[in-house]
């Protein structure tokens, strides 16, 4: 079964939120990158 793309640049979205809502910013940073799914 083929790996399918999630839609949209984690990178951009990520950096987005993290401008928009400082708290949301601190969970991320802490929580760390969150790797695929591998059923994907």
């Amino acid at each position: 079964m083929p790996r399918y793309a999630r839609g949209f640049d984690v990178g951009l979205a990520h950096d987005h939120l993290s401008r928009r809502d400082r708290k949301l910013a601190v969970w991320m940073r802490r929580l760390g990158p969150i790797e695929a799914d591998a059923r994907w």
